[in-house]
């Protein structure tokens, strides 16, 4: 199948299996997982951000494409350095919803600071959780004001070595929208460095 960047496995509700790669390109699978059953297609976000050099962004991020289902809807994350310049700044993760797989895709929204390349699941309670791990040039921050404090001079993280698991407020809104957050106020909200501006910001 040849290289691809960062793939990823999403199997949808009638069974079949997508890959996901780079940022980001989807194509459906046969079910021994050997070919391509349909032609690569790139989605993105609707809209765009201003990039550090001046030119729009319309893409979810650089890397760790992922696909979960939600209330019934795609939710497209992917990941970015909140400055969108390469290892400054944290590491993040952003989501963008849809009705069908292949789109269109809604704008780009904010998941979660320092869960970069997070992977959200489910436990067998229902609980949401999106997994972290350690992305940085200097060793972990400490938590204390972290989400006032602005890191867009390096690659800076909160995270330890090793696997972190932190929780997810995932929930689908009265009007029908997606709504995904992390719980824990150290990774909710996105710090002073983030490039984008985000509704839902509490």
């Amino acid at each position: 199948m040849g290289a691809r960047h960062d793939p990823s496995l999403f199997t949808d509700d009638d069974g079949t299996i997508y890959l996901l790669w780079q940022n980001t390109m989807i194509a459906p699978l046969s079910k021994d997982l050997s070919r391509y059953t349909g032609d690569p297609m790139r989605i993105d976000p609707t809209g765009s951000r201003p990039g550090p050099d001046g030119k729009p962004i319309n893409r979810i991020g650089h890397e760790g494409a992922t696909m979960i289902k939600v209330g019934g809807k795609y939710v497209h994350l992917g990941t970015a350095w909140s400055t969108d310049q390469g290892r400054k700044g944290s590491y993040n993760l952003y989501y963008c919803v849809a009705d069908k797989i292949n789109g269109p895709y809604g704008p780009r929204q904010f998941a979660g600071r320092f869960l970069g390349h997070g992977t959200p699941f489910q436990d067998k309670q229902g609980r949401w959780w999106c997994t972290a791990f350690f992305n940085a040039n200097l060793p972990p921050l400490s938590r204390q004001g972290i989400e006032s404090r602005d890191i867009g001079d390096n690659a800076q993280t909160i995270n330890e070595q090793g696997v972190t698991i932190v929780p997810l407020d995932v929930q689908v809104l009265d009007d029908g929208e997606i709504f995904i957050r992390a719980k824990d106020p150290a990774y909710r909200n996105p710090g002073p460095d983030e490039a984008q501006t985000f509704e839902f910001v509490d």
